[in-house]
């Protein structure tokens, strides 16, 4: 397995720890975070679509593509800025956590894309 795919198969981990914990628990996840408890159901729905998100990181680093590889990158680089954004206009600044793992998580995949083990080079 390539170093690219091994950091998909990770993430696709810690997203759906993630998309459980906002579906099942939102209250726990948040308190950790020190952010504001809710009871409004805009965060389980957020956590339904995180959890789903692993399956589509698991096709990815099964296909060995290349270009879905660094497309899953530039995705979570996006949400990073958005995350940074958010956390810095409207807050809470907790949520530059989240951007600080999204963004290393795909550093972890664009340096493996770009290693020369994975590039054959």
């Amino acid at each position: 397995m390539s170093g690219a795919a091994r950091s998909l198969y990770v993430w696709s981990i810690y997203v759906a720890i993630v998309g459980v914990g906002f579906l099942l628990m939102p209250n726990v996840v948040l308190s950790m975070f020190q952010i504001d408890e809710t009871e409004e159901v805009w965060i389980r729905v957020l956590g339904l679509i995180v959890v789903a998100l692993p399956i589509l990181y698991v096709a990815v680093a099964r296909s060995g593509s290349t270009s879905l590889y660094l497309a899953s990158v530039w995705f979570r680089w996006l949400i990073a800025a958005g995350l940074i954004v958010l956390g810095l206009v409207e807050g809470p600044w907790q949520l530059m956590l989240f951007a600080s793992i999204d963004f290393l998580g795909g550093l972890w995949t664009f340096l493996s894309v770009r290693s020369p083990a994975h590039t054959g080079t």
